[in-house]
């Protein structure tokens, strides 16, 4: 308890005598196996040192409403669900807001953020079902979308947010900007190929679409010619193997 109020108290008396960075910390949803996501912290526009400390910490997944989620594991920093959980406020009675809070992180759960990378913060499992929709939630400024953004209802204060101080080469503020990838998340099947969507988005776009390689392994929709023809195929999670086709 102690050294997060030091880490809390330093990132305050920091911040006022520092400069906030164009840079940014984005945030993304992504299924990362058969119904378990992973939430994910990248820089933007920043390259990080070794030296942050990230002091606080809040990302709210909402899904639909009385969904059964289970097994959160923090990987990044230690995170926690306690209290603050809203199913079907009336601001929007077709969801539930899950706050996952950041309870710790340097030195006993460091956070270790690069350039252009992901950073996995935490995961959770879903109840044995693929949900309708499932996303993180977008109370920004000026992209505020969601209907139970504060105020709301349930006195409740969901949102994103991420706040870290970088130490090296000068004293460099960071926080949450925005997510990337909305639809990272899904879980369901569209080209039927048994491989999720959120797991066939080879082109980066955050989404499944025709463009992606899943796309093409129907060989007859390839030109045909003299020779071999071969394909990169997804065979299991974070596993492809080359193939040689007819």
């Amino acid at each position: 308890m102690f050294a997060r109020f030091y880490t809390l108290f330093t990132l305050v008396v920091l911040s006022i005598f520092s400069n906030p960075l164009a840079a940014q910390i984005e945030l993304k949803l992504q299924l990362i196996g058969e119904l378990k996501w992973g939430v994910y912290a990248k820089p933007v526009g920043v390259t990080p040192s070794s030296s942050t400390i990230t002091g606080s910490g809040q990302v709210t997944v909402v899904m639909p409403a009385g969904y059964a989620w289970k097994n959160p594991e923090s990987i990044s920093g230690l995170w926690t669900t306690v209290g603050g959980i809203v199913d079907s406020p009336s601001e929007n009675p077709s969801k539930k807001y899950v706050p996952f809070g950041l309870v710790q992180a340097e030195p006993n759960y460091p956070i270790v953020y690069k350039a252009g990378e992901e950073t996995l913060l935490f995961t959770f499992e879903g109840d044995g079902t693929c949900p309708g929709e499932m996303y993180l939630i977008d109370c920004g400024t000026p992209n505020q979308s969601d209907p139970f953004c504060p105020p709301n209802s349930q006195a409740s204060n969901p949102g994103n947010d991420l706040s870290v101080i970088d130490f090296e080469p000068t004293v460099q503020y960071y926080n949450y900007s925005d997510n990337y990838a909305p639809h990272a998340w899904d879980c369901k099947d569209n080209d039927g190929d048994g491989y999720a969507n959120g797991l066939e988005d080879t082109n980066g776009n955050g989404e499944y679409d025709p463009e992606d390689v899943s796309d093409l392994n129907d060989i007859n929709s390839l030109p045909v010619e003299d020779g071999l023809i071969l394909k990169l195929q997804l065979i299991e999670e974070n596993k492809w193997g080359v193939c040689q086709t007819a």
